[in-house]
């Protein structure tokens, strides 16, 4: 957050998705879990299952 607040950055984000389906898929994760350190964990493991599973449908992806 301190980089954010402070200075210029940019930020890359590769992903077999299309950005507005990837932001539908983080946010439809998120709210299945409680806010709390365990659940920002599971959510990220949910997230990340769901992208690796989608890039499995995409031929020549890179993962």
């Amino acid at each position: 957050a301190h980089i954010l607040k402070t200075s210029y950055a940019t930020f890359e984000v590769v992903s077999p998705l299309e950005p507005q389906l990837l932001r539908q898929r983080i946010f439809t994760f998120a709210s299945l879990v409680t806010p709390s350190p365990q659940g920002a964990i599971a959510s990220s493991r949910l997230v990340t299952s769901g992208l690796v599973g989608a890039s499995k449908k995409i031929p020549n992806s890179n993962r």
